[in-house]
């Protein structure tokens, strides 16, 4: 997603102000990296007739629309010197937050997320998503992973996504 590209976007919302659900736009109306601005509080995508989420959003703000996740993305921005409004991150409808610049940590999170995985495993161990790496063992080897059921015991055990 191009963020100079939203950033200039900014300063013509006045056409992508949502203010109740039919002012979300459909699917078809959506241009890539358009923004558009939640003016009230507490404003619920769900007219059938538009995008149709389901998503609430609690506070006035900036979103735009993930056209691979068919969801919407909040954007956070600041003001720099010249007034102008800088996109500074997204969080997507999984909490998961995207930034310009990503730490790896983000990124294995967001791809995770992506894969529909719970976590990471490696030998003999795993970790959730949430909590990734606790044990400060290098997890450069360490593969997406889903929670299962322990075959020997009452626990559940992280094991590749393949084994399923």
């Amino acid at each position: 997603m191009d963020l100079s590209l939203l950033n200039k976007q900014i300063k013509a919302l006045e056409k992508n102000k949502i203010e109740k659900s039919s002012d979300f736009p459909s699917i078809n109306e959506i241009e890539e990296n358009n923004l558009y601005y939640l003016n009230l509080f507490d404003i619920v995508d769900n007219d059938p007739t538009k995008t149709n989420t389901g998503m609430k959003f609690a506070n006035p703000g900036y979103i735009t629309w993930d056209f691979e996740q068919k969801t919407w993305l909040n954007v956070e921005r600041e003001m720099n010197e010249e007034d102008e409004p800088i996109i500074k991150q997204f969080t997507d409808n999984h909490g998961a937050e995207h930034s310009e610049t990503m730490s790896c940590k983000e990124i294995i999170t967001a791809k995770l997320k992506e894969l529909g995985a719970d976590g990471l495993c490696g030998e003999n161990c795993g970790c959730p998503i949430d909590d990734l790496c606790p044990c400060s063992e290098n997890c450069l080897d360490c593969v997406p992973a889903q929670k299962k059921k322990c075959k020997n015991c009452e626990y559940e055990e992280f094991v590749p996504l393949e084994e399923k």
